[in-house]
């Protein structure tokens, strides 16, 4: 009799295992589906080549980069367009670009560029009518460009292909003197033309 209770008690034992693994097989959970990675949207060669090259922002940096991309495109059109669009972008850091980044610039045009683009909108300033003495001619035309520039004027001066300026603002009789001045001794042939051009029709506004 004593041998039987051990042997009654492993099998009570082993079916109660067995009805316990049973249930739980029965009312498991079943196991979650697996994680997809996610994905990232495309960059691929799809992708519209406008908007693959937008800049996600604009710094002093990135825009004198566009007029150097825009010189290299040899595309006059785009560029007196790419010429607007930075001037308005950086009306703001006018007197900032001029003192700090266009004299350094080593391509003599994108340097006249940023003159240009600059200059507009401090046009009487002592940092912009200093480029009148720059060694490269394409920034001492610009120079002087900027200085007698004028939204609506009637006549216009180009500085290079592409990049029409229109001249004839009334100028104060300091930066009037100063242009006449540098437009007389002025060595280059096509930059005395364009500064003689543009201090002509700031005299014919003046005179009216």
């Amino acid at each position: 009799m004593k041998a039987l209770v051990p042997l009654s008690l492993g099998m009570a034992l082993a079916a109660t295992l067995g009805l316990a693994y049973f249930v739980m097989r029965e009312t498991g959970t079943p196991a979650p589906p697996p994680v997809r990675p996610a994905t990232t949207p495309s960059t691929s060669a799809t992708e519209p080549a406008e908007i693959r090259r937008l800049r996600p922002y604009q710094t002093t940096q990135t825009l004198t980069e566009d007029l150097r991309d825009a010189l290299a495109a040899n595309n006059p059109i785009e560029l007196g367009r790419e010429v607007r669009r930075v001037s308005t972008a950086l009306r703001r850091r006018a007197t900032w670009m001029l003192e700090n980044i266009a004299p350094f610039e080593a391509s003599p045009n994108v340097r006249a560029l940023l003159v240009l683009a600059n200059g507009v909108h401090i046009p009487d300033s002592n940092l912009l009518l200093g480029f009148l003495t720059d060694p490269a001619p394409p920034v001492r035309r610009a120079a002087g460009l900027a200085a007698a520039y004028a939204t609506d004027a009637a006549q216009s001066v180009t500085l290079m292909p592409g990049v029409d300026c229109p001249v004839g603002r009334t100028l104060p009789d300091r930066t009037a003197a100063v242009l006449r001045r540098h437009a007389t001794n002025e060595t280059d042939k096509a930059t005395r033309r364009a500064l003689a051009r543009a201090v002509a029709a700031t005299a014919d506004v003046s005179a009216k």
